[in-house]
């Protein structure tokens, strides 16, 4: 303890013995312990020789005069209070420091004075002014900053300080040098002075000044942590605040970089600037670059300076590469690692010591390795006729033969070849600790004569020693070269065939590839990497500790450690796109700020004034005394030595003595690995607790957040080391603080500090220890005797590193000169192309790019600049021009591939198989998908013999795919050899498994090939045609398959976007139509003979309705499948008509009937097991119906329910199939005839006159032709002006279609004049009279449409003459002057003019008559068709919301009954599951509600039926719905007793019923479903174990979800569909009233008003729902905007207006996106649009035919009371009652005011939807005004009047 006191040089020797003279005088006890627990506080607050107390005593005066006791008191009080700095003493400090000017010093002075001066008199509480803070901001004046200062110190007292205390002097300093710095500012500012602040208070500033800032951390924990520890601070401020680190989408990266200050690494930074530029995301398109701070400014800008960060960029290319590294690390995996202590050698693959000679040496004579052997022999090491035995010995006995030559025998064999051979020998055994130990150095010194090194081994064996891996490198590169063979060529099976165009890739990165796979055998996990989750993690261990998760080595790296440990193995990724820290600082202009713990020395502050020259650094003193006490550090010798000194050493600092109590302790190790090692062995001996660090997650930092106390210690790597607040006890400080050991060498001083920093924080006491040990050190420094000199070679060689980082910079400045020039090409790709085409032709680009650059790495090595830019500049002009022109510049058959599927996806067949051929044609080795591509293309075409072409291509392709299988195949047999030595399970490696899974996939697909070659051949010998069936490539592998879905995708990425089966092309069965049509003619003579006979033949029509049915699904069926039998229809008809004919009988005859009509309607009944469910089952009612009543109520139920519902079901599906007939007729007329007719026209005046003149306006000179016109782009937009003309002159046929009138009118008449003659009994006979009219309708259209070609051409001609005078376009060069070359230019031109043109006019034709003819048909004949249906549910469910309950009735039935479809095994597209997905995350969350569909997913899951009851009107408890299992047998039942919605429960409850008795469920969690099942699952448990079980519910739903999303998917999206509508499960939408009931009286009725009312509306807004006294009216209805859908379902009012109604939420039922009127109950039941459905009607039609006017005007008058309209009937005016007459005086008195917010309401959600204008919402506020509602002649009151 005495030696530290010198060694600190707090005190000279001389003062020592003064000191210990004076103890043992007045201090002298029994062993001495109060001198030592006095010497321990001297030592533990690192007191000087020259330290008074407040009354100026001195030590050892007070130790003289004071007993042990009280001098102990007084000593801990003094010390404990010391005081801190003075802002002078502060001053005088930095002054010394000679880093700041003396202006700048004194006007901090002042501004920092000034506010402590506020603060001590308590004025500074009235500095709140924010704006005028703000305000001055630009300012540096002394007073405008003292306030700016004085407004931000009190808000960090009141938002982080809790009002406990003030920013101190030296961060006031400190923010005053940052302030007053317009050239950027690092300040050293020592750990635990409250950095953070600093900086938070300096952002604020810059924001004040309308900078946008960026501060950058060292780790993502740490800059989280700060974001969230200042948020208050900002938001006092209106500073918005976020972090980068946690953004995973791009939108929320958006949103993220429009915060005034962000927060995050310097890594995510950098990777969002890479985002924005390179692949051209808006991420942080109006951030700009004005000011950054830097924390742990040393680690960023000089440890990490020249780090560079990139996106990854996965290319399908690299992954042939993967057989080339795995070859690689076969061979580098037979070398290791060998040392001598001191030299460390590459040792070589053990083999017989006469072979490891003989592969050694070159020389003439020796030419076998026996001639090494009989040298041996000759020299009497083995025994005469030795080398014939073992030449003829087989492998065992030649093992067993060579274990007789000694270890000592083969080291004197070197020493006698010696004789025989030009080479000296150098060689090694190993000792017992693994090392090298020599037992023979060559005896030459001759640089001639060349020096081999050898290793002997046991049993005759030896391995050749290398200095270097770099000895190796180059054999190994020739080796693997001559045994790789480039495609296309002739296959030698000897060699490993690779894809030509890799081919200069390879040769030039080869030997880097070989160094890589040395290097990956150097690195050790737990040091530079972690294995984690089956990937390799790189780890920062020698500055900051970090796990980095988002990082990848280059260059194979990665990939040759994910081989060594047998993990999935990465595609190599090549670098296109990157940026250094250095250029991302540098874009900030020079406002550069920052603060570290640590600068760094005089070399490192050197080198940043070189990188940043404007950049100025400055030391701040701590605020108070530090009180560190650095113990001298041990240098062991030996591994065990150095841990069991760390052990000894942290045992005796947190263990109590005699003159203190314990301590904690910091251990840093350098490696995770020596961090779990040390950990393990202290465990076993720390009092307290022991914490291990070595992650930087949440997770860990927790468990170091807490503070330490006496006997605790915390094991850690460097992340402990920076940026950590480790905090102990007041015991621990008491008893001497924080004790740290930094158990190695850092490699500089300021990790060291860094470490150091730790402890002694903030003015309290800390030492701290560096314990080593040589064992750990690099080569360079294990010869060091001591830990001063370990030191100083350390940091000799940290400032070496600094200069070197100089020639790094230079670098790689060449390289973003490069990437720069390459992005200017790339964003003029952006603009100049879009959609898919870009998507292609960039990855393309960035392919070429990033193997251009791997390349020309040599060049870029040697800074060869100026070749470098001029070959860029002229390579990426060519693979731009080449790309666009859709042609690989780099020769990779994949980009044609991606050309081709591009022009698949436009289904232009032709340029796609052009495109695939170039592939086939450019390598049919690996063109297995461009095969199988141009295959489906040929089948698609159906040119020629294509059933032939595409049989050929398919078994090309497998041809192809064998090569891909033995890639694969060979990659792993390269696996299995390197991985034996380490397998010890007979399991499969990952890495194993992968390469496996990928050879199952290729079976896959060769297994699809080999299926369609078989149909073809069948379909060819049928002599019939072909079509396919297009899936994703997905569908080839089991979507629960992870393994095979990320390898199918990797297949995907090399072109194989789908897959495809063939079939045999069905032909259109018109047959079939005609059955239909026959089933159509018996259902109408059934219906009339029943209405118009009385019941006399209803018999006969009961017989005909079921026949027509029966044909009309037999029709419909195989309208649908394609195939129709007239054999079977017509045996079935026979027996069908024999059947019915014996029905008509007489007599006893009629009960036979009777009995054939039940056969028929039971035949009928199978017949609708195809049709879906809910009409199925209401169907099946019927038939119930026909068994039980006679033959006369059998009519009258099955012409209601069969005719109406089966008709408009089959209707429908037939007249889909038809139109599509017609459609597909209509299009392959006009595209026969139009082509021809466009072409012609263009020939030929006036057409080709104008055409000419205006192509030649264009043109400068005849030279410029050729330029013009086969420049893809001019060319392209030229065509862009006369297809633009083209459109204009199509639009009057869209306007202006006389037909479409003609056919509007015909069909509206029929339906009309059959409607007012049936009057609804016999409905069904309109649908067939349209079915009738239907083909002849088509047929006239179609013939019409043909017709308006001939008008196009006259418009066409208009338009151009138009465009040209418009233009004012003159001919500067004529049609006579040009050349026969020039001339054949012009009319291809037109050509491809006409082609053009000729496909826009037949697409818009057919469009045209499409949209018209087959909308208008659907709409209005289909729509009324089908609201018979919609008539008989709203009968039957008695509710005016008839669309709402019919699509939740669907939704329920689908959900509740649909099966599980449990061998779904396909994803229909990449985005399918995630519904499944989405709904699985909210369902984890206990706050989600539940609905009808958790519990039949929970059905299903746990095998349990559930029965869910519910009260009626009486109380009585009734079945509800019922759901089981579909896919097994229910093995328990639950019984679940719901309750509404309610104010109680706002999403209904739910409660079990057990044993016929009702048990109440509580639970916390917003639904009650979960606690429900789990309380019926589990009667007896308690209610602990049912929150488990409920919890473990929620959980098992979440993973069903999930792993069979597939399975889900369907149900999942049919409720949120329908939840659009309804808000929720239909059996929850209920009307929850209002349970407040207010009492009318007299005190309520005042001067006519109703006090109340205004409480009504109050709670009706907040709770939207029906009450006692107040309805929500819905202007308009629901129901009419639904219905106008139906009618037109091309109008966009409707279609706007649905929008808007969509708008809800299972919450809020009612609340639907739609204006609400609140009226009273009473006034609203006598509304024309409560009371009157034809009302409602006619407001559908109006919306339906967008005319918003007309229709808000019906709105407003549907909410008038009946009486108004029309007092002489007797409708209820409200006149007898006094608070009626109240409430009816108060809604007229608001009702004008209610009908311009409605309007206004409207036009604010129409506006934009360009159904509704300014001028509709003047017209109707004008109507209002006017009182337009109460006007007798308005048109539209007049039809409301007509329907009342």
């Amino acid at each position: 303890m005495v030696s530290n006191l010198t060694a600190q040089k707090r005190w000279s020797p001389e003062e020592v013995v003064a000191l210990l003279v004076t103890l043992t005088d007045h201090h002298h006890d029994k062993d001495c312990i109060s001198i030592m627990k006095i010497l321990h506080l001297i030592e533990t607050y690192q007191v000087s020789s020259r330290w008074t107390d407040e009354k100026n005593q001195s030590l050892l005066e007070l130790l003289s005069m004071l007993d042990t006791k009280k001098v102990m008191q007084h000593l801990e009080r003094g010390f404990e209070d010391e005081e801190i700095k003075s802002l002078e003493y502060l001053f005088d400090e930095i002054r010394q420091m000679k880093n700041i000017d003396e202006k700048t010093l004194e006007k901090s002075y002042s501004i920092v004075k000034g506010v402590q001066n506020m603060i001590k008199s308590g004025e500074i509480k009235k500095h709140t002014n924010l704006k005028q803070a703000k305000k001055l901001s630009h300012s540096t004046n002394t007073e405008d900053l003292q306030e700016i200062l004085a407004v931000l110190c009190n808000a960090v007292h009141v938002c982080n300080a809790e009002e406990k205390w003030w920013p101190r002097a030296t961060q006031m300093t400190s923010w005053c040098f940052l302030a007053l710095s317009d050239t950027g500012k690092l300040l050293e500012m020592g750990t635990g002075e409250g950095k953070s602040s600093v900086i938070a208070m300096f952002a604020a500033l810059r924001v004040f000044r309308g900078e946008k800032v960026d501060v950058v951390s060292s780790s993502s924990v740490l800059c989280q942590r700060d974001a969230e520890e200042w948020t208050n601070f900002y938001k006092y401020f209106d500073i918005t605040a976020d972090t980068n680190t946690n953004k995973t989408k791009d939108e929320d990266r958006k949103k993220c970089y429009q915060k005034d200050v962000v927060y995050g690494t310097i890594e995510t930074f950098a990777a969002d600037h890479l985002r924005q530029i390179f692949e051209m995301k808006d991420v942080r398109t109006d951030r700009s670059y004005q000011c950054i701070i830097i924390d742990e400014v040393d680690s960023l800008l000089l440890d990490q300076g020249v780090q560079l960060t990139y996106l990854s960029s996965p290319m399908v290319s690299m992954q042939h590469l993967n057989v080339i590294l795995a070859m690689i690390w076969g061979h580098a995996s037979q070398y290791g690692f060998l040392s001598t202590g001191h030299i460390t050698f590459v040792q070589g693959p053990p083999s017989s010591f006469y072979k490891s000679i003989f592969d050694s040496i070159d020389m003439d004579g020796i030419n076998d390795p026996m001639d090494v052997l009989h040298i041996a022999e000759e020299s009497g090491i083995v025994h005469k006729g030795f080398t014939e035995e073992i030449y003829n010995s087989e492998k065992d006995e030649l093992l067993r033969k060579l274990k007789t030559v000694s270890l000592d025998d083969v080291i004197d064999f070197f020493q006698k070849i010696e004789q025989y051979v030009p080479y000296g020998f150098t060689v090694y055994t190993l000792d017992d600790n693994g090392l090298l130990s020599l037992r023979k150095a060559t005896p030459y010194n001759n640089p001639d004569i060349p020096e081999l090194t050898f290793l002997v081994l046991d049993d005759g064996l030896c391995s050749a020693l290398y200095d270097s891996e770099e000895v190796l490198a180059n054999p190994i590169t020739e080796f693997i070269l001559e045994k790789i063979q480039y495609t296309p060529c002739t296959n030698n099976t000897g060699k490993i065939s690779i894809p030509g165009f890799l081919k200069n890739l390879i040769e030039s990165k080869l030997p880097v590839w070989v160094q890589n796979a040395f290097l990956a055998k150097r690195l050790r996990q737990g040091r530079e990497y972690v294995v984690e989750n089956d990937c390799v993690c790189p780890v920062d261990y020698r500055s900051t500790g970090i796990v980095e998760l988002n990082k990848k080595w280059g260059d194979g790296l990665q990939q040759f450690v994910e081989i060594k440990h047998q993990i999935k193995m990465s595609t190599i990724s090549t670098v296109t796109n990157f940026i250094s820290n250095l250029s991302f600082f540098e874009k900030y202009n020079g406002k550069i700020y920052g603060t570290t713990g640590t600068l760094g020395s005089e070399t490192d502050m050197l080198f940043l004034q070189d990188l940043y020259p404007n950049l100025s650094a400055c030391k701040m003193p701590t605020f108070n005394r530090r009180k560190l006490f650095e113990v001298k550090g041990n240098l062991e010798t030996s591994a065990e030595e150095w841990k069991s000194k760390i052990t000894h050493v942290v045992m005796d600092q947190i263990c109590p003595n005699s003159y203190r109590e314990g301590r904690a302790a910091l251990v840093i190790c350098e490696t995770i690995t020596k961090a779990k090692e040390l950990y393990d062995t202290l465990q076993s001996v720390i009092p307290g607790q022991i914490i291990l660090y070595s992650r930087s997650d949440k997770d860990s930092l927790s468990k170091i957040d807490k503070k330490l106390d006496p006997g605790d210690v915390i094991v850690a790597t460097n992340l402990a080391g920076r940026g950590t607040n480790i905090k102990v006890s007041k015991k621990v400080n008491k008893n001497g603080g924080l004790f740290v050991v930094l158990s190695f060498l850092s490699e500089n001083t300021r990790v060291e500090l860094q470490a150091f920093g730790r402890t002694a924080r903030k003015g309290k006491p800390g030492s701290a220890q560096i314990i080593m040990t040589t064992d750990h050190l690099q080569e360079s420094l294990k010869t060091v005797s001591s830990l001063e000199e370990a030191k100083e070679t350390r940091n000799r060689l940290a400032a070496k590193r600094t200069n070197d980082m100089m020639a790094d910079v230079t670098e790689m400045k060449l390289r973003e000169d490069l990437f720069a020039e390459y992005c200017k090409t790339l964003h003029g790709i952006y603009r100049n192309t879009d959609g898919d085409e870009q998507r292609v032709v960039v990855a393309v680009m960035n392919e070429f790019w990033g193997i251009w650059l791997q390349t020309k790495s040599e060049e870029i090595d040697n800074l060869k600049r100026n070749e470098l830019e001029k070959s860029l500049k002229a390579d990426l002009s060519l693979a731009q021009s080449l790309s666009q022109s859709q042609t690989s510049p780099c020769s990779s058959i994949y980009h044609y591939i991606k050309f081709g599927n591009l022009a698949l996806g436009e289904k232009k067949w032709d340029v796609s198989m052009k495109l695939f051929e170039k592939a086939m044609g450019q390598d049919e080795s690996w063109a297995a998908i461009a095969f199988y591509n141009h295959a489906y293309c040929s089948i698609k075409q159906q040119k020629g013999d294509y059933l032939t072409t595409a049989s050929n291509d398919l078994k090309k392709a497998q041809e192809s795919l064998k090569y891909l299988s033995e890639e694969c195949l060979v990659c792993l047999q390269f696996v299995k050899i390197s991985s034996a030595e380490l397998k010890n399970s007979g399991q499969p490696t990952s890495l194993e498994k992968q390469l496996t899974t990928k050879c199952i996939l290729f079976s896959y697909f060769d297994k699809n090939i080999s299926e369609a070659i078989e149909k073809l051949k069948e379909i060819k010998d049928k002599g019939r045609d072909a079509t396919t069936k297009k899936l994703r490539m997905f569908s080839l592998v089991s979507s629960t398959d992870e393994d095979l879905q990320i390898e199918a995708y990797n297949l995907y990425s090399k072109g194989l976007e789908y897959v495809f089966s063939v079939e045999e092309q069905p032909r259109f069965p018109w047959e079939a139509l005609l059955v239909f049509c026959l089933g159509i003619l018996q259902i109408v003579g059934g219906a009339l003979l029943t209405a118009f006979t009385f019941g006399t033949l209803a018999q006969v029509g009961m017989g005909l309705i079921v026949e027509g049915i029966s044909d009309c699904i037999t029709g419909i069926e195989s309208m649908i499948t394609g195939e129709f039998s007239w054999q079977s229809w017509a045996i079935e008809k026979a027996i069908s008509i024999g059947i019915s004919l014996i029905g008509f009988g007489v007599g006893k005859l009629i009960t036979k009937g009777f009995k054939a009509a039940k056969m028929l309607v039971k035949g009928l009944g199978k017949k609708l097991k195809s049709l879906p469910k809910f009409f199925s089952k209401q169907v099946k009612e019927g038939l119930s119906v026909v068994t039980k009543t006679n033959m006369k109520n059998a009519v009258k139920q099955t012409a209601k329910k069969m005719a109406e519902e089966i008709i408009s079901y089959a209707f429908g599906k037939a007249e889909d199939a038809v139109l599509q007939e017609i459609l597909k007729g209509i299009k392959n007329e006009m595209t026969k005839d139009i082509a021809n007719d466009v072409k012609t026209n263009m020939e030929k005046d006036p057409l080709a006159g104008l055409v000419d003149s205006i192509l030649l306006s264009h043109l400068e000179d005849e030279k410029q032709m050729s330029d013009l016109l086969q420049d893809k782009n001019r060319k392209s937009k030229l065509l862009g002006i006369f297809k633009q003309i083209s459109k204009t002159a199509l639009q009057p046929f869209y306007a202006d279609l006389k037909w479409q009138n003609k056919l509007n009118s015909s069909i509206t008449k029929v339906i009309d004049n059959a409607a007012s003659e049936a009057k609804g009994k016999t409905l069904a006979v309109l649908k067939v009279i349209q079915g009738i009219h239907m083909a002849s309708l088509a047929a006239d259209a179609t013939s019409a449409v043909l017709r308006l070609s001939s008008q196009f051409f006259s418009n066409l001609h208009k338009e151009l003459n138009t465009f040209k005078e418009n233009n004012k376009l003159t001919e500067k060069v004529k049609r006579n002057d040009l050349s026969a070359s020039e001339m054949k230019i012009l009319k291809d031109f037109k050509q491809d003019l006409a082609n053009e043109t000729s496909a826009l006019l037949a697409d818009a034709l057919v469009e045209v008559f499409h949209q018209k003819f087959s909308s208008h048909f659907v709409s209005k004949a289909v729509g009324q068709v089908n609201n018979i249906i919609s008539g008989y549910v709203r009968t039957g469910l008695k509710s005016e919301k008839t669309e709402d309950k019919l699509r939740a009735g669907q939704n329920n039935r689908y959900i509740s009954y649909m099966s599980v479809d449990m061998n779904s095994k396909r994803k229909q597209d990449r985005e399918s599951g995630k519904h499944s997905e989405s709904h699985a995350e909210k369902i984890k969350d206990s706050s989600t509600a539940s609905t009808i569909l958790d519990i039949r997913v929970l059905s299903e899951t746990t095998g349990t039926k559930v029965v869910i009851l519910t009260q009626d009107s009486h109380g009585k408890l009734t079945k509800m719905q019922e759901l089981s299992p579909s896919t097994k047998s229910a093995s328990q039942t639950v019984t679940l007793i719901y309750t509404p919605k309610s104010s109680q429960h706002p999403d209904g409850h739910y409660d079990v019923s057990i044993n016929n008795k009702t048990v109440k469920v509580t639970s916390k969690e917003k639904s009650s479903l979960f606690h429900a099942l789990a309380q019926g699952m589990k009667p007896k448990a308690t209610k602990e174990e049912i929150a488990l079980e409920a919890g473990r519910l929620r959980s098992l739903e979440a993973d069903t979800l999930v792993k069979h999303s597939d399975r889900w998917e369907p149900f999942i999206k049919y409720k949120e569909r329908t939840d659009e509508i309804r808000g929720g499960d239909w059996y929850m939408a209920k009307e929850a009233g209002l349970k407040k009931t207010v009492k009318e009286n007299k005190k309520v009725i005042k001067d006519g008003k109703v006090k109340k009312y205004n409480d009504w509306v109050k709670h009706v807004n907040s709770k939207p729902s029906t009450g006692q006294f107040i309805k929500a009216a819905h202007q308009p209805p629901v129901s009419s905007i639904s219905q106008a859908g139906e009618l037109n379902q091309n109008s966009k009012l409707a279609k706007a207006m649905l929008e808007v109604a969509t708008k809800s939420t299972a919450e809020n039922y009612k609340g639907l996106g739609l204006p609400t009127i609140y009226v009273p109950t009473e006034i609203q039941r006598e509304f024309p649009r409560t009371t009157t459905k034809q009302f409602r009607e006619l407001l559908a039609r109006t919306i339906s035919q967008d005319n918003v006017v007309s229709a808000l005007k019906l709105t407003i008058l549907g909410a008038i009371p009946r009486f108004k309209f029309n007092s002489a009937k007797n409708y209820r005016d409200f006149q007898n009652n006094r608070v009626s007459k109240t409430r009816l005086a108060i809604f007229k008195k608001n009702f004008e005011q209610h009908s311009k917010d409605l309007v206004n309401k409207w036009f604010n959600h129409l506006q934009d939807k360009a159904v509704m204008t300014k001028a509709d919402l003047d017209t109707l506020t004008a109507w209002i005004d006017n009182k337009g509602f109460e006007n007798q002649t308005d048109p539209q009151r007049k039809q409301v009047s007509k329907l009342l």
